[in-house]
């Protein structure tokens, strides 16, 4: 892709189960997409980000992030958000527990805030989000069928999505329709003598090649940016 001199990507994984000894599937998937990336773009910047190894801190609404886009108390926010504002482009995977993972939760309520007080405060320019391409993915622990996959897609894909476009950030479509992002199921759930969790096996191929539509429709949407910006830069 010469279009293109630089690219980066971020990838957040939004697990926080510590027992799988932070190799678990979302870990996997964040993998999968970093390789993917590099097949098309060698060159390609690319970053894991795991939640289980980051401690974030709730919004309190406090409106100290005026301005600046900083957390006054919370640098390992600040931290993930300047590599989301840098980034070419942002993935996230999300696992399904019960709702939102928490500090998934926790970041995204504080980008609804960040863009919030941007607006209501009539701040120049737009959002530092805004336009920023982003790819999900989001998977679980049952196992898959059409009915998994639609129910994964309403209480998890479609909150994160529309919390995502509230920031303006711009969805990688996972197919060539109107997708929101990559869902996946399990292929069966395995319990393991002693433990008190289950293990989970995966159709990782299958799974690898919806992927690899998501990671297509990214760079896509980053080469069409890239001859957007420079069409405008020759019409100056």
């Amino acid at each position: 892709m010469p279009w293109c001199l630089s690219l980066s990507f971020v990838c957040i994984s939004a697990s926080n189960v510590e027992n799988l000894e932070r190799e678990g599937a979302s870990s996997r998937t964040g993998q999968i997409i970093g390789e993917l990336l590099h097949q098309h773009a060698p060159w390609a910047d690319f970053e894991l980000v795991k939640l289980v190894d980051i401690g974030l801190e709730p919004c309190t609404m406090c409106g100290r992030c005026l301005g600046n886009n900083q957390c006054p108390y919370d640098p390992s926010f600040n931290q993930l958000f300047s590599k989301m504002i840098e980034a070419t482009g942002v993935f996230i995977v999300i696992p399904h527990y019960a709702s939102i993972p928490a500090k998934l939760a926790i970041i995204l309520e504080k980008l609804q805030e960040f863009a919030f007080l941007h607006s209501y405060n009539e701040l120049p320019g737009p959002f530092v989000l805004a336009g920023k391409p982003v790819g999900l993915v989001v998977h679980g622990g049952m196992v898959e069928n059409e009915q998994v996959i639609k129910h994964y897609e309403k209480i998890l894909l479609e909150p994160v999505a529309n919390a995502v476009k509230g920031v303006g950030m711009q969805i990688a479509a996972a197919d060539t329709g109107n997708s929101k992002g990559v869902i996946f199921g399990t292929k069966r759930m395995i319990k393991p003598a002693g433990k008190c969790l289950p293990e989970f096996e995966h159709q990782w191929n299958a799974i690898t090649q919806r992927l690899s539509v998501l990671v297509a429709n990214m760079l896509k949407m980053v080469e069409g940016a890239e001859q957007t910006s420079r069409k405008m830069a020759r019409e100056l």
